[in-house]
C-alpha cells in the first residue's frame, strides 16, 4: 500500500519530511487532500462522526452530504453511535476518483489532545483498516491532531511515525486498542 502524506503548512511538511522521506511506500505531498487522486482519503474526525467543520467538512463538501449519513449510520450500527479513538471506519464514496474514506477520530468530543497518543492510535487504525479492506493501494493522510487538537506539527508527525512503525511490525493485523 502506497501512503500520501499530505501537508498545507510548511512546518507539518518538514516534520513528515524529517520521520518519513526514508520510507518505500510514503510520499510526502502540499496540497489539498480533497484534490488528490487516490484510492482512499483518511480524515482525523471525531468519535460521533459529525463533519461539520475542518477537513471534515472539506471532506462533505468534495465527496457530497450523503457521506456523512453514511458514517454516522455505521458508527451507530457498529459502534453504538461512538467511534472509539484507535479504532477506524472505511466507507465507499461512489466517487470514482476517490472510491472509499475512512474515518478514524483522535477525540470522542472537540478539544485538545496534548498529552493522549490519539493520532499514534489514529495512523494505527487508518493503515489496518485500509489494509483489511483489500481495495486500498493508494492512500492519503493528512496531519492527524493538528487542528482542534492542538499538537504542534512535531508532535503529530512523531505520533503518526510510531503507529506507522507498529503498523508494519505487526502486518496490519492489530488494532491500537489491541497494543
Amino acid at each position: 500500500m502506497k501512503i500520501l502524506l499530505v501537508y498545507r503548512e510548511q512546518k507539518l511538511g518538514e516534520e513528515f519530511n524529517n520521520k518519513f522521506s526514508c520510507e518505500t511506500g510514503v510520499k510526502i505531498l502540499k496540497g489539498d487532500i480533497c484534490s488528490l487522486v487516490c484510492d482512499a482519503i483518511a480524515s482525523p474526525g471525531n468519535s460521533k462522526g459529525d463533519m461539520g467543520g475542518g477537513l471534515d467538512l472539506a471532506v462533505r463538501k468534495r465527496l457530497g452530504p450523503g457521506i456523512e449519513d453514511k458514517l454516522k449510520a455505521k458508527i451507530n450500527s457498529r459502534f453504538a453511535g461512538r467511534i472509539p479513538v484507535g479504532e477506524a471506519v472505511v466507507l465507499p464514496t461512489g466517487d470514482p476518483l476517490i472510491p472509499w474514506f475512512i474515518s478514524a477520530p483522535t477525540m470522542v468530543e472537540p478539544g485538545d489532545i496534548r498529552g493522549t497518543r490519539n493520532a499514534e492510535k489514529a495512523m494505527l487504525a487508518i493503515l489496518g483498516e485500509a489494509k483489511k479492506n483489500g481495495e486500498i493501494k493508494k492512500i492519503a493522510i493528512p496531519g492527524l491532531g493538528t487542528g482542534v487538537g492542538g499538537l504542534s506539527a512535531k508532535g503529530a508527525v512523531s505520533q503518526m511515525w510510531s503507529g506507522y512503525k507498529k503498523f508494519k511490525s505487526f502486518g496490519g493485523e492489530k488494532n491500537a486498542n489491541q497494543i
